[in-house]
């Protein structure tokens, strides 16, 4: 069963009931740390060493430059250290550059990892590129005493599997209240292939953007961009890559928010088997877009599996046809017991589509024929309405519970809220990159 098109008048009144009761839970969850002691470093000698002498309230200042670790750089393993600050000193992300030895190999067997969080709450990492490394340039110990990491102007490149990994312990302690915002996460070229690994476990890809498992309560993914999660030709049936974001077995209030997917084979999951969902979830805002040249085989934008109470929210998706199950384009989809679901004013360019019966999720004010010319310009990858965007533009079903648009712009400009992520203005700012195509 696909849900496309227009809301009906009749669903006004279920909004003002259902759908937008929800409180902004997941407003801020920026961390400040108390700064008492700053070291700055410019070596990769001198940052092994902070990192080993890492105290509580402590700020690591990194100068520009490049910096081929030798070892992993473990915060908190030895000994707690809280409210802790790593920074590059310039504020420009591609000027500090933290490597491994490159995506799949650890030659010298100290490199699995860039970061590895151990106890160590209220960590602020930001303002670098982190990278080129066997698993993971960010792992998280869940487990550990380390709430509230923020993670913010950060450029994650070319990771063998994930590129942040948040391991928590199902039903055990968690990491809650993480933030990742204003970050660039992308492949250079294509994810690593695994063809070695327990066939009987898993082979071929296994890379997301971001991956929080088992718990954790209050995460925000905000205002990224994603590139290029998707397969190399050829392997795309190969336990293909993706989902970009992932939340599964037990997370509860995720927030997915104006976010960037370019090229990736599935967008954001929110659950991902029958057992293995979310509990509460908002995906608003977000665009998602794939260019038919780098994505032979796709997916969909989003997918709600066994996850209750989740709320999908006016994101825009133009997937240019590159998933189409059905003999038909489908963007996104939900089953198993994903109750208490509401998609609400999306702009997609395929449908919605249920693939377990009798859910009767709250649909309304979604519009499923998005067309090419509504879009500011797609061959930049900018989903922004144009001026031929009649159709989404002031008709959205009525909504009480307002925010602010892709852009932080407010709803309504006109005489009603525009569908999808962006809000119609004169004064659009174009989307700008720092990297490789879009």
């Amino acid at each position: 069963m696909s849900h496309c098109r227009f809301f009906a008048v009749s669903f006004i009144v279920m909004i003002c009931a259902s759908v937008f009761h929800v409180s902004d839970l997941y407003a801020s969850n920026l961390h400040t740390s108390s700064e008492s002691l700053t070291v700055s470093v410019s070596t990769v000698e001198e940052l092994n060493s902070a990192i080993e002498n890492l105290i509580s309230d402590t700020t690591i200042s990194i100068a520009d430059g490049t910096y081929n670790l030798t070892k992993m750089l473990p915060i908190g393993n030895m000994a707690p250290a809280h409210n802790v600050v790593i920074r590059g000193q310039s504020g420009n992300r591609d000027s500090v550059r933290i490597f491994g030895e490159g995506m799949g190999f650890n030659t010298s067997g100290n490199v699995p990892h860039c970061f590895q969080l151990f106890d160590c709450r209220n960590l602020v990492l930001r303002d670098m590129t982190i990278g080129q490394v066997y698993w993971h340039p960010i792992t998280i110990q869940g487990s550990r005493d380390n709430d509230n990491p923020s993670f913010i102007n950060l450029h994650l490149l070319d990771a063998g599997e994930q590129f942040i990994k948040v391991n928590n312990n199902n039903g055990g302690p968690a990491c809650d209240g993480g933030l990742v915002e204003d970050c660039l996460i992308e492949y250079s070229s294509y994810p690593l292939y695994w063809p070695d690994r327990d066939p009987n476990v898993w082979n071929g890809y296994y890379t997301k953007a971001f991956d929080l498992i088992g718990g954790g309560v209050g995460w925000i993914f905000r205002s990224n961009t994603v590139k290029n999660i998707r397969a190399e030709p050829g392997k795309e049936e190969l336990n293909s890559c993706g989902p970009a974001v992932l939340a599964w077995c037990g997370p509860r209030n995720f927030l997915v928010e104006k976010n960037n997917f370019i090229n990736c084979r599935i967008g954001v999951s929110i659950g991902i088997g029958e057992g293995q969902g979310v509990d509460g979830a908002i995906v608003r805002n977000n665009f998602f877009y794939n260019d038919p040249a780098e994505i032979d085989r796709g997916d969909v934008a989003i997918t709600v599996r066994d996850s209750t109470n989740v709320k999908v929210f006016h994101n825009t998706a133009y997937l240019s046809d590159t998933y189409k199950p059905l003999g038909f384009p489908v963007v996104m989809d939900y089953i198993y017991d994903s109750t208490g679901l509401e998609v609400v004013n999306n702009l997609f360019d395929g449908g919605i589509h249920e693939r377990t019966g009798g859910l009767n999720p709250l649909m309304a004010g979604n519009i499923c024929d998005a067309q090419a010319d509504w879009f500011a310009d797609l061959t930049s990858c900018d989903l922004h309405l144009s001026e031929n965007a009649t159709a989404p533009i002031d008709s959205g079903a009525y909504n009480p519970y307002i925010f602010p648009d892709y852009d932080g712009e407010n709803r309504p400009m006109g005489n009603g809220v525009d569908v999808g992520a962006d809000e119609k203005s004169d004064t659009e700012v174009p989307i700008l990159y720092y990297s490789s195509v879009c």
